[in-house]
């Protein structure tokens, strides 16, 4: 606010106005009245662009500054809760889940679209089904490191499926390296990973945690180079 209100960048051009002319007037060479003319028109201008570019940068580390402190909270809120099962709001957990990794998907140029269709709440350990949203969509952007040309792009949609038993889904998509069908026999397998640091318990546990909760967890890809899909189906309360 003191930059965009300095009184040198918003009055000095019309306070160097009336020397023009006194420059006019005076006994210089009109070699020498024009370099002056020049300088009064080029600073006021001049130092105009180095406070904007100034005040562009302040309200970049503002605007950077909020949106760590609301992850810190995010965080914080997620932190203190009791690993209890409670009623979840899908679109929130995915927004928050986006939120969280928002710096490393921008960082890697990756294009989020969000289908998001209406769906009831479901039971479940809001943290932990957290955690498993996040390790899902950071395998995605890995995955989508590893592609030449393709535009990266990451789909999270959010669904109803009415069967015997109705489902909550939520899958999340993308356009990176896919798999074959011998690494989708062994995606869920305690131990297994396509990564040089992996340790293979991520997808293992997760899916473990959602059988727990009469859920589904599910991979597919049409092969290597043209993406993956993982789904959650979660389990819909009927009530009587």
């Amino acid at each position: 606010k003191k930059l965009s209100d300095s009184p040198i960048k918003n009055h000095l051009a019309p306070t160097l106005l009336p020397l023009e002319s006194v420059i006019e007037e005076s006994s210089l060479t009109e070699a020498d009245k024009a370099k002056f003319k020049m300088i009064l028109k080029i600073l006021p201008t001049s130092i105009d662009e180095e406070y904007q570019a100034i005040i562009n940068e302040v309200e970049k580390i503002r605007l950077k500054q909020s949106h760590i402190e609301s992850i810190i909270t995010l965080q914080m809120r997620y932190s203190h809760f009791i690993e209890t099962a409670t009623m979840i709001d899908l679109h929130r957990l995915a927004n928050d889940a986006l939120l969280m990794l928002d710096e490393s998907l921008g960082k890697r140029d990756v294009s989020i679209t969000k289908e998001y269709g209406s769906v009831p709440m479901i039971v479940a350990e809001e943290s932990r089904l957290l955690q498993i949203l996040i390790n899902i969509i950071k395998n995605a952007y890995e995955a989508l490191e590893q592609t030449l040309g393709n535009e990266r792009q990451l789909i999270i949609r959010i669904y109803q499926e009415h069967s015997d038993i109705d489902y909550a889904c939520i899958s999340i998509q993308d356009t990176g390296i896919g798999f074959d069908t011998k690494q989708q026999a062994q995606l869920f397998t305690f131990g297994y990973t396509s990564k040089e640091d992996g340790c293979g318990f991520g997808l293992h546990s997760s899916t473990h945690y959602i059988q727990s909760i009469d859920g589904k967890m599910e991979a597919e890809s049409s092969g290597l180079g043209k993406g993956a899909k993982f789904t959650i189906k979660l389990p819909v309360l009927v009530k009587d």
